[in-house]
């Protein structure tokens, strides 16, 4: 359990951790990212070691104006080689990580800044090879449910569009 009156911040840390840990995969399923520079800066640099590093977000949430600011971390993210994917049935609401063959994430936080400070939230860090392969393929099924986002299609982006990303990303703490 973590929440706003843990100073430790156990969740957080144990999820930063991870990714720093990590040597071949990354795979991250969250309904809102809006991460902060650490775990913005954990997954890039992963990803530019080598790491399989993958988004799994869907095509819109129900909170706009996080996907706006969500959306605005991605070009940095994809230029380091990061693979981002929209879920396309609807509203994707689950929460899961995937490290390497080693471990996975299952809880309430979303991969931001709101549940990782704010909110009181919850998480098991399954550690059996079973229990973490099964979770992978969980993602697996969502990831063939989705449809992978293009530089290029990020790259024809309206100058409106990346101004109300930008503008998004300003108040992406308090979102």
């Amino acid at each position: 359990g973590d929440g706003p009156d843990i100073p430790e911040r156990p969740l957080y840390s144990g999820v930063l951790a991870a990714l720093h840990q990590a040597r071949e995969r990354i795979w991250v399923v969250t309904p809102y990212f809006v991460p902060d520079e650490p775990l913005s800066a954990a997954l890039e640099l992963a990803s530019r070691l080598g790491c399989d590093v993958r988004l799994i977000m869907p095509e819109r949430s129900n909170h706009p104006l996080v996907d706006l600011a969500g959306s605005s971390f991605l070009p940095d993210m994809m230029a380091a080689g990061v693979r981002v994917y929209r879920y396309q049935p609807g509203m994707l609401h689950a929460k899961l990580i995937a490290i390497d063959q080693q471990l996975a994430v299952v809880g309430s936080a979303n991969m931001d800044m709101r549940s990782f400070r704010l909110n009181f939230e919850i998480a098991t860090f399954l550690y059996n090879p079973r229990d973490v392969g099964e979770v992978i393929r969980v993602m697996e099924g969502m990831k063939q449910e989705s449809r992978e986002i293009t530089r290029e299609e990020l790259e024809q982006k309206s100058k409106i569009r990346t101004f109300s990303e930008d503008i998004c990303r300003v108040f992406s703490p308090l979102l």
